[in-house]
């Protein structure tokens, strides 16, 4: 038998010589084991680390918390003058739309509610 190609069946072309596309890119070769053992490739992913253990503060709510809501005092707790300078505070910020003044603000409402320095 002979090695030439059948008349019926078409002669393979070379990829050399096919024109490659305007703006195609070439596909990447393929890397063989022994070049990705060379570079550190890798096809798995590196390990994650091990989780940490949740701390108990986490899980329940901690004693000081508790205390520390047992500690703040309720409205009807609070003396009258308590009361006015919070109610002042809170008109200055409906006011002019600020939630959070700062301390110049918060001595303006301060000297509005009649503070003054005495000598």
């Amino acid at each position: 038998m002979s090695s030439k190609p059948s008349p019926k069946s078409p002669a393979r072309k070379s990829s050399a010589s096919a024109a490659p596309k305007s703006g195609a890119k070439k596909p990447a070769p393929a890397r063989s084991a022994k070049s990705q053992a060379a570079t550190g490739a890798t096809k798995t992913p590196p390990a994650l680390p091990a989780p940490r253990p949740v701390h108990e503060s986490k899980l329940a709510p901690s004693s000081k918390s508790a205390e520390v809501k047992a500690a703040l005092a309720t409205p009807t707790e609070l003396s009258s003058e308590v009361m006015e300078f919070i109610t002042a505070i809170d008109e200055y910020k409906r006011q002019r739309r600020r939630p959070f003044p700062n301390w110049s603000e918060v001595f303006e409402v301060v000297k509005a509610l009649g503070y003054h320095k005495s000598a």
